[in-house]
């Protein structure tokens, strides 16, 4: 089977070269992606984790002037 191309077998490998670079900026994007999720779900864990030690140290507090009052 023969295929014929506008611009012949030099057109044909430029085309290869820009699918090349394309998927790599396709996968490029993915990583990024991928690195804000796994960023995101860290700082709402560590935000959990703080509100959760403010709310033990308020109760704490709230114990200590109750035992002392």
């Amino acid at each position: 089977m023969t295929v014929l191309v506008a611009g012949g077998p030099r057109r044909i490998v430029e085309g290869t070269a820009e699918l090349t670079l394309a998927h790599a900026e396709c996968r490029t994007l993915e990583q990024n992606t991928r690195s804000s999720e796994s960023g995101a779900r860290v700082a709402a864990y560590l935000l959990a984790v703080a509100l959760t030690g403010f709310i033990l140290a308020v109760l704490a507090l709230i114990a200590v002037l109750a035992w002392a009052g």
